[in-house]
């Protein structure tokens, strides 16, 4: 995989746990790209709706996936969400926090395609 081109994503840690097998590295990519693409919408859905336990559920879900994306930024916002619906505090900052995620997932998106071009 290439050496830090990309600005949404950090393949670093993705690349410590694969040992340098890019097959392994581009299934786990492959998978990330459809939590993504299922699970971050449903975040907003379920806080609209509201179905805190179901926020949770999903956040818990991303929390791992979005580990292989290496974005500081998307995996903080989710941890915050997924706190926040755990406990029931600091509702209010969670349609921020699901906004942020919201802007970061198609540049997320856009760059896996990239790399799971090559």
């Amino acid at each position: 995989m290439p050496d830090k081109p990309y600005k949404y994503i950090d393949l670093s840690y993705l690349e410590s746990i694969s040992a340098g097998d890019t097959e392994t590295e581009k299934t786990i990519l492959r998978m990330l790209l459809t939590d993504i693409e299922q699970f971050c919408p449903l975040l907003r859905t379920h806080f609209e709706t509201p179905q805190m336990e179901e926020l949770e559920k999903v956040a818990h879900k991303l929390k791992t996936s979005l580990a292989f994306s290496g974005n500081s930024d998307i995996m903080k916002s989710n941890d915050e969400i997924l706190e926040s619906a755990r406990t029931q505090n600091d509702l209010d900052r969670v349609p921020a926090l699901i906004h942020k995620i919201e802007e970061l997932t198609p540049l997320i998106i856009q760059e896996l395609h990239q790399v799971l071009a090559l």
